[in-house]
This record gives structure tokens, C-alpha cells and sequence, in this order.
């Protein structure tokens, strides 16, 4: 009878146990997972879920399409549910929900669980994808960027008209330096079959860009854009979209083409074609990329190649010999630059980079393919790629209308500089200014007067709404920036190209703390802006590089000249 009594008291204080963990876990999970909600568009449903700020208030997050009547509340717990004092049923519609302002939300108020606010934002103007992974949350692609899940996708016109809907083969995080952002992620898509994703043609791969470092969201669609217009081979198509990832927003991302060797991206012959761009070795190393190394220094990523990485730096290696050559023509395969690379691809990506005013202009992320047409093979330039950092992105280096990022020759690996050795040469100029004027400057003058407006007007929702969930530093008015940006830089052009007035250029280095910049500064100006750090900082100020004597910034440059900056410790 003893025993009997004593296992009846152990199990009672079991199911107290349970009762008690058991409650404290459901009251965790009632706040996060109370409800959710219901779209309804175009015969399908998709569920979102709400979001809880740090602050522990919580926000629902809906696509440009969302129809508050065709809203439906899902309600995952029991008991009574109240929402500004108006009870909650399971599949009641949130019509009568107003928008941006905050309601209060409370779960079973007897027993005190009390949500602070909820609050419900919408975006505009921009179509939504929404992607569900099988283990139903990112923390196993987040956890390392090589990591991969299959699942489902679905992608909605910003009229809520379903645009596509495809298994997924693989979602895995992308980029380098925007990888490492703790927040909002870049990702690569792979569908499990060729998909046409809102008119931009079919295809099995594409990028999500999170353009984490651009506050006006919009550049790099500027500048493909831009490309596409000016006839630049293969330059990616994209689109904005509102990105929900297993139900939960994830924020205004760029959806686009991915670059890579496809009948439907970059159609050239397999057989004989490989697909390269110029990157940082060291990261190559790190992360186990596949590339190749010239005599002079460039360090290529081979992304695809039908050829073996011998050749692909055989083919490399006569171009930059031709191009270095004070002749022009490799001493190994006696070829001239003009028969190893294709003049017009190249200059187009020239202008991309020396126009947008990349800060990795002429450096990295610059693609490019190799194609043989009836037995004879050359070197194209492009698809072009990653511009987040373009349009006077901050750095002193890149910020005055009259710095030189593609053609100039300081800087990184000086020896693999081929867009510097090919800048003087006679034929890649005339052409340059020749294309400038036939196939880019009609198109600027668009973007000056409305096209970079209109750009900044259509993402408007979508962006404050991203930059809400994830405070990134977007600015409404950053296309200002941009567009005068790009209207001084026009007028810098048409003075340095064009007109041909008399130009020097001023080479200034810091290269402990902000790198090289270099500067086309007519005869008689002065030097754009450069850091001025202050005593504190240790710093003696700038000098002549050749004689050592100190620089006056304020006086009028009249020759070619090279500076740097002198530390009380150098």
C-alpha cells in the first residue's frame, strides 16, 4: 500500500512537471506563434507570419497585393484572443484593421499573457516571392554559406497575379562581404526546372542581391539597366521583389539573372567557352574557388569553362601580353590585341564601370566569357555585375565627379591593369568616345532628368518597409545623390572626352587608411577633396611623392602629379 501511494505521488508530481514546462514553453510559443494570417490572390493562399522587433512589439508584414478583405486570421492557440479589444476567431478577415498604427493584442488576459502592440505595414509597387525551405527556417543556410536546402517557390505580380511556381533544387546564401552582414542576406536560387520568372526568360538559376549597402536600393538596377540599353552582351535582367522566406519577411530584394554559360544567359558554343571574372586571390584561397594567375598578377575565378584551366590562362595570358606590348602583339602567339579580345564588349564594360564611378571599378567582379566563331576565339567583356558600390558611394576615392576608377593605373595589382594599358591606346579611345556618344548618353540624359526618379519612386514602399524590419541606413532621397552624382560626372566627360581640354592626372595614396584615388583635374584647378585626419591622428599631411616636399591642396595643378600622406610614424 506504501509503494502504491508513493508511485501514485511521483507520477502526480510528473504531470506537474509537464504541466509546468509545458506551460512556460506554450506561453513562449503563444507570443511568437499566436497567429498568423492568410493572402488569398489569384486561387492560392500563402501564410505570413508576424514579426516581433526587439523591442518586443510585433508587426505584420504584407505583399504589395494584399487585400485586407481577402486576409484571414489563423489563430494557433486556445483559449480567448483579443485584438484591440475585439475577440479574435479563427478565419475572421482583417478589413477592419487600420494600417501603420499600432493595436493591442492579448491572449487569455486572465492569465496576464499580454502582447504589447501589433501593428500591420503593407509594401507597393513591387511583385513577391514567396520561398518555404523543408526544414521550415533558415538557420541551416544562414549557418554557413555553403549550405543548401530544397523546398518550394512561388512569385506573385505586384497585382497579385500569380506570375510562377516551380520546385526549388537548392536556396544557399551568395557574395562575399555581404554574406558576412549579420542581418539581411544575399542568396542563389536554383529552380528544379528552366522558369520564366516575370518576363525575364526562362531559366533554372538567379540571385537574390540584398543590396544591404546601398541606401537608395537602386543602383544596381540602374546599371544593368543601363548596360541592357547600351547593347552590352547579356546583361542581366532583374526585378525588385518583396522576399518571404518559410512565411516570415525577409525584405525588398533584387531578383536577377544569374551569370552563367546557358543557352538562355550567356549562349555560346560549349565546346570551346569559359566564363571568368577578376577577383581577390586571397579569397579565391579561402574559399576554394577554382582560378587562374597571369605573369603580371591578375587572378581569375574560372565560373565555368568547357577548356582546361592551362588554356583558359594560356588564352589570357597572350591577351595581356598584346595589350602591355608597346606594339600590341604577344610575342608568344605574335596575335595583336585586336584579334584576342572583342574592342566593342570591352569598352562597353569600360564605360559601365568608369561612368557608375564603382569603387571595384577595373578591379573585381568583372566578368568575362571567351567564344570561338568560325575557328577564330576572343576574349568578350561582361555580363556586367555588382555595382552596389557605385554612384559617389562615400569613399573619398570615388565621391568627386572627376575620378577615374576603370582607366586608372594606381592601386591594387598595378601590373594586371589591362583597362589602364588598353585606356592609351588609340584605337580603344576613339572607339570609347564613340560609343559614349552613340550608346550611352542618350540614355543618361533619360536617367538625369526621370529615369533615376522614377527608379527611387517605384520602390519607395517596398524599401521603407525593408529598411523598417531591418534598419540598413535606406534614404528616400539617396537618388539624389545618384542623379547628381552622374549629372557632374556627365559634365566631366564632355570636357575630358569630348572637348579633349587639357587634363592632368593627380595620384594620391593612403595606404594605411583609405587606399589610392586618382583624379582628372583640368589645368589650373585644384585637387578634389581629400581626408584631412587632424594632428590627433597622427598625421603630417600630404606630399609630393617624388620629392618629398609637403602639398599645398589649394593650389592649381599644372602637371601630372602623384601624392601621399605622411604619418608622424612613417
Amino acid at each position: 500500500m506504501k509503494n502504491k501511494r508513493i508511485t501514485i505521488l511521483c507520477f502526480s508530481a510528473f504531470l506537474v512537471l509537464i504541466a509546468v514546462f509545458g506551460g512556460i514553453k506554450e506561453k513562449e510559443w503563444n507570443r511568437q506563434h499566436s497567429i498568423s494570417v492568410e493572402i488569398t490572390s489569384d486561387g492560392r493562399t500563402e501564410e505570413v507570419k508576424l514579426w516581433m522587433s526587439p523591442q518586443e512589439e510585433y508587426f505584420l508584414f504584407l505583399p504589395s497585393y494584399a487585400d485586407l478583405s481577402q486576409v484571414q486570421i489563423r489563430r494557433h492557440v486556445s483559449g480567448p484572443l483579443y485584438l484591440d479589444n475585439q475577440k479574435v476567431t479563427d478565419g475572421m478577415d482583417c478589413s477592419a484593421f487600420p494600417m501603420d498604427e499600432p493595436m493591442e493584442l492579448i491572449h487569455d488576459p486572465l492569465m496576464g499573457y499580454q502582447w504589447n502592440e501589433l501593428t500591420v505595414r503593407q509594401s507597393g509597387n513591387v511583385p513577391t516571392m514567396f520561398i518555404d525551405v523543408q526544414s521550415g527556417n533558415m538557420d541551416y543556410i544562414h549557418a554557413q554559406k555553403g549550405n543548401k536546402e530544397s523546398g518550394t517557390m512561388r512569385l506573385y505580380t505586384a497585382d497579385g497575379e500569380l506570375d510562377a511556381v516551380a520546385m526549388v533544387d537548392a536556396l544557399q546564401g551568395r557574395g562575399n562581404s555581404t554574406w558576412l552582414w549579420p542581418e539581411k542576406k544575399p542568396y542563389s536560387l536554383r529552380l528544379g526546372e528552366d522558369t520564366d520568372l516575370l518576363g525575364m526568360g526562362t531559366g533554372s538559376r538567379g540571385v537574390l542581391l540584398a543590396d544591404a549597402f546601398d541606401p537608395s536600393c537602386i543602383k544596381n538596377k540602374i546599371v544593368y539597366d543601363l548596360a541592357a540599353d547600351a547593347g552590352m552582351p547579356y546583361a542581366p535582367d532583374c526585378q525588385w521583389v518583396d522576399l518571404y522566406l518559410n512565411g516570415e519577411y525577409a525584405g525588398l530584394y533584387l531578383l536577377c539573372e544569374r551569370n552563367e554559360l546557358h543557352p538562355n544567359r550567356v549562349d555560346v558554343p560549349a565546346e570551346s567557352s569559359f566564363l571568368v571574372s577578376w577577383e581577390s586571390e586571397s579569397r579565391m584561397i579561402e574559399q576554394g574557388y577554382p582560378y587562374v594567375k597571369m605573369e603580371r598578377g591578375t587572378a581569375l575565378r574560372v565560373h565555368q569553362s568547357a577548356l582546361d584551366l592551362e588554356e583558359v590562362r594560356s588564352l589570357w595570358q597572350s591577351a595581356e601580353n598584346a595589350i602591355f606590348a608597346d606594339d600590341g602583339i604577344d610575342p608568344v602567339t605574335g596575335k595583336h590585341w585586336l584579334e584576342l579580345i572583342d574592342l566593342d564588349s570591352w569598352v562597353k564594360l569600360f564605360l559601365v564601370d568608369e561612368i557608375s564611378g564603382d569603387y571595384d571599378g577595373g578591379r573585381q567582379s568583372k566578368f568575362f566569357y571567351y567564344q570561338e566563331t568560325d575557328g577564330v576565339g576572343k576574349i568578350y567583356g561582361g555580363p556586367v555585375w555588382d555595382k552596389d558600390d557605385a554612384f559617389a558611394a562615400g569613399h573619398w576615392t570615388v565621391t568627386p565627379p572627376n575620378c577615374l576608377v576603370a582607366s586608372r593605373s594606381s592601386g591594387g595589382t598595378v601590373e594586371g591593369r589591362m583597362f589602364a594599358g588598353l585606356y592609351q591606346k588609340e584605337e580603344f579611345f576613339n572607339r570609347l568616345v564613340e560609343i559614349y556618344q552613340r550608346d550611352f548618353l542618350p540614355h543618361l540624359k533619360v536617367l538625369l532628368d526621370t529615369g533615376i526618379e522614377a527608379y527611387a519612386d517605384q520602390i519607395a514602399e517596398a524599401a521603407q518597409l525593408s529598411e523598417f524590419r531591418w534598419k540598413l541606413g535606406y534614404d528616400p532621397e539617396a537618388y539624389q545623390i545618384i542623379r547628381d552624382f552622374l549629372g557632374a560626372r556627365m559634365e566631366f566627360f564632355d570636357a575630358y572626352w569630348i572637348r579633349r581640354e587639357t587634363f592632368h592626372r593627380v595620384v594620391v595614396t593612403d595606404a594605411s587608411e583609405g587606399g589610392t584615388g586618382e583624379f582628372a583635374v583640368r589645368s589650373g584647378d585644384c585637387v578634389p577633396y581629400l581626408p584631412d585626419y587632424g594632428p590627433e591622428a597622427g598625421i603630417w599631411g600630404w606630399y609630393l611623392a617624388e620629392t618629398g616636399e609637403p602639398y599645398d591642396v589649394t593650389q592649381p595643378v599644372w602637371e601630372d602629379t602623384k601624392l601621399i600622406i605622411r604619418r608622424n610614424d612613417s
